[in-house]
C-alpha cells in the first residue's frame, strides 16, 4: 500500500518534535500524537487538512487520527524522507519548549503537551486568559493553576501567545 503524503508529514514532523517515531500504541502515544501535530499547526505547519475541535484530552482532530491508522501498515520508509530546513527552523522553538519541559514543570510529557494544546486552544477561542483558564479548570481540573501558569509563559516564551 503506497504512503499517503499527509501521513509523511505528519511522521516526520511528529519525529522531529519528539526525538522518536511515530506511535499509536497507547493512549499516552495518541494524545502525543494529537497534541504536537496541532502545534505544529498554530506554528504554521501544514501536515493536512485537519480541523480541530475540543474533546476529553483537548484539541482534537478525528480526520488525522483516521490518516495515522490508515497509514500505519503501509510501505513507508521514514528514512527516505526529510523535513525542509525551514520547516524545522519554524518548529525549533515549539521543540525546545517540549523537551525542555522539565525546566517548565514535572509533568509528564503527555500531560506537558496535552496542557500547551489545551490552553492554547482555549486562548485562541477566547481571547482573555482569565475566561481561558477558569475553562480549562473546569474541563481539566488534573491541572493545577501552577500548571496552568508555566504552559502559558512557555507559549508566550515562545510567541504563541500574547
Amino acid at each position: 500500500m503506497a504512503v499517503d503524503d499527509q501521513y509523511v508529514s505528519v511522521f516526520k514532523v511528529h519525529e522531529f518534535l519528539t526525538e522518536r517515531p511515530l506511535s499509536m500504541d497507547d493512549l499516552t502515544d495518541r494524545i502525543i500524537v494529537q497534541k504536537s501535530i496541532y502545534l505544529a499547526h498554530e506554528a504554521g505547519i501544514n501536515c493536512g487538512d485537519y480541523m480541530w475541535t475540543w474533546y476529553k484530552k483537548g484539541p482534537y482532530s478525528p480526520a488525522l487520527t483516521r490518516v495515522v491508522y490508515d497509514n500505519l501498515k503501509s510501505d513507508f520508509d521514514p528514512s527516505k524522507y526529510a523535513l525542509r530546513d525551514d520547516v524545522k527552523q519554524a518548529l525549533e522553538r515549539l521543540k525546545s519548549v517540549i523537551k525542555k519541559r522539565k525546566s517548565y514543570t514535572q509533568l509528564e510529557e503527555s500531560d506537558w503537551l496535552e496542557l500547551l494544546a489545551s490552553i492554547h486552544y482555549l486562548l485562541k477561542k477566547h481571547y482573555d486568559k482569565n475566561i481561558a483558564i477558569r475553562e480549562l479548570q473546569v474541563l481539566k481540573p488534573k491541572y493545577q493553576i501552577g500548571h496552568i501558569n508555566q504552559a502559558i509563559g512557555a507559549l508566550e516564551d515562545i510567541g504563541f501567545v500574547a
